[in-house]
């Protein structure tokens, strides 16, 4: 049996970068794993290593929530248009396995 825990929430600082520093794969309609097509989550995909997100996100990472917004149940576009409407500093619950 595989457990998954939450790893917690983490407060990710644009500082005056406009990017987070992270990709992500996923979402409703582009399941990030062909081998479980009913797993719609949103799924880090590649941390830069000078962004803000670096030494807080790995890739793997599934992200549950953005600033309380629930990504367990969203496609990919939407996910992405939260992340880039997010303020100064983001609040990401995510899990790892």
């Amino acid at each position: 049996m595989l457990e998954v825990k939450v790893y917690g929430t983490v407060p990710c600082n644009r500082g005056k970068n406009p990017e987070l520093g992270f990709s992500i794969e996923g979402g409703i309609g582009s399941p990030r794993n062909p081998g479980k097509p009913y797993d719609n989550g949103i799924y880090v995909a590649h941390v830069l290593d000078d962004g803000p997100a670096n030494n807080l996100l790995k890739p793997g990472d599934k992200i549950l929530q953005v600033d309380g917004k629930d990504f367990t149940q969203l496609d990919h576009n939407k996910a992405v248009a939260v992340l880039q409407e997010s303020g100064a500093t983001v609040s990401l619950m995510v899990s790892r396995q």
